[in-house]
């Protein structure tokens, strides 16, 4: 078991992470555009304006158009990113957005020894697609931001093993070798940080909106999260839950996360009900995986 006072205080801090982040969106011009539309969807800016930042990379315009005109989307033809964002509304042409940086990020995770590319997109897009389901269900939470809320859940990871690939293989080979631990304590044992703290610090940095960050950091403690916030981290953390029983766990053989009931209780649902489901959320999971092939194409 993993000493819980044995942090490495050498490790890197969350500061210094924040300006390796700062550095890597400014040396990638396509990425910086998704940041900006992004972050001008969250800021609720004109359908015009987004399609205007969006229009700056003419390669990420098509892609975007593509991937919109698929099953997992429109599945008609879409002419042009401002057709998309009237057809599909701003929070889905930010899903589009958001999966495409996660494809483009999921590469460090080539450099990780231990975790697999597609099952970890697989499981991000299980979680979206639950997350969405969840709150059709409730009814109280925009299931477009429920969405893309759990495409971006484990962002974290992908910084994680961009920037520190060898701390991660360590990572995941303690967490496959000790499935009881909460892989929390190891990613903090050999970091000094973990995935939720490295979630919020990017969504942060990327201007997304309060309760996206809320969710990144508190995902697997909902508790925590601001009353105005709490459903929708109550949400994508029942779906978190979903995928890993599904046998979408972040790392191979590493503990399930551990589910909260209040949460259960809070949305008035049980996990139960959503077993029908699964099924259809896995079909749907895998057109979009195949739909941002097209993407990465």
């Amino acid at each position: 078991m993993i000493d819980q006072g044995a942090f490495h205080a050498k490790g890197p801090k969350l500061d210094s992470l924040r300006i390796m982040i700062r550095r890597k969106d400014q040396t990638s011009p396509m990425q910086a555009i998704i940041v900006q539309a992004l972050t001008a969807i969250a800021a609720g800016e004109p359908p015009r304006d987004v399609a205007e930042v969006v229009g700056k990379d003419p390669s990420l315009s098509l892609k975007v158009v593509r991937v919109a005109s698929s099953a997992a989307f429109y599945a008609k033809p879409v002419q042009s990113i401002r057709h998309a964002i009237d057809l599909l509304g701003p929070l889905q042409v930010g899903s589009i957005l958001a999966s495409l940086q996660m494809v483009s990020n999921s590469d460090s995770l080539s450099k990780v020894q231990g975790m697999d590319q597609q099952g970890f997109r697989l499981r991000s897009l299980l979680t979206a697609g639950t997350a969405r389901t969840i709150a059709r269900k409730i009814g109280t939470v925009d299931p477009d931001l429920a969405h893309i809320t759990g495409l971006l859940l484990d962002c974290g990871y992908l910084c994680m093993a961009g920037f520190f690939p060898r701390e991660m293989s360590m990572v995941a080979l303690s967490a496959s070798q000790a499935p009881n631990e909460d892989v929390r304590g190891i990613e903090k044992y050999y970091l000094g940080f973990d995935h939720t703290e490295v979630g919020e610090l990017m969504t942060g940095e990327h201007g997304l909106a309060q309760a996206i960050c809320e969710a990144s950091r508190w995902h697997h403690e909902p508790i925590f999260a601001s009353e105005p916030n709490r459903a929708l981290v109550d949400i994508v953390h029942l779906a978190d839950w979903i995928a890993a029983k599904l046998g979408y766990t972040t790392f191979p053989n590493s503990a399930i996360p551990k589910l909260d009931d209040y949460a259960c209780k809070r949305l008035g649902i049980q996990p139960a009900d959503l077993e029908s489901m699964f099924g259809p959320l896995m079909t749907e999971a895998m057109q979009h995986d195949s739909a941002m092939g097209d993407l990465a194409a």
